[in-house]
């Protein structure tokens, strides 16, 4: 994640598993300067905002590579491999997600829309644990640094339970 500015809110979104902006499963968004993530689970509300989580500080000059985690009443972020987060605010599953979109950059319909670089995403149907946060972000690195041509692709991974999409969407939210 590259923010273009830190003055983005709404907030802003980067990724989000919604069908509006008052419907949503997920959404990892930005608010100015911060990170931060809406999660539907029975004990919030059908947009995830009870109990919104603050993740950490954005940087719009340094990328930053992120991975959200949930099990039921525990949510983790890591930043370049490294804990930010680890919060019991967010409880209950996830037996109330409905069909919703899939989306990077910006809300269903529009309106919320984010400025800046999303290199790669992976969603996962599992919890992640610090060890493998730090794996992935390594992994991340060198591939990072050996693509710098920024081809888009989109292709299978070896990685259990994982779909991944590579390629740069940038300041008007399309993958190059």
């Amino acid at each position: 994640v590259l923010p273009a500015n830190i003055r983005q809110g709404g907030p802003a979104r980067i990724v989000s598993f919604s069908s509006s902006t008052a419907s949503r499963n997920f959404t990892l968004g930005q608010e100015e300067e911060w990170l931060v993530f809406r999660l539907r689970t029975p004990n919030t509300d059908g947009n995830g905002t009870r109990h919104q989580a603050r993740l950490c500080r954005v940087d719009d000059r340094e990328p930053m590579h992120v991975v959200v985690s949930y099990r039921p009443g525990r949510l983790v972020c890591y930043a370049n491999g490294k804990q930010v987060t680890d919060t019991d605010a967010i409880t209950g599953d996830l037996s109330n997600w409905e069909p919703q979109h899939l989306l990077l950059g910006d809300e269903w319909g529009g309106g919320r829309d984010w400025s800046g670089e999303l290199q790669a995403f992976a969603l996962y149907s599992r919890a992640m644990d610090a060890d493998e946060a730090a794996r992935n972000h390594h992994d991340f690195v060198q591939l990072r640094d050996a693509r710098r041509a920024a081809i888009p692709v989109v292709w299978p991974s070896d990685r259990d339970q994982a779909v991944f999409v590579w390629g740069t969407a940038r300041h008007d939210n399309l993958v190059d």
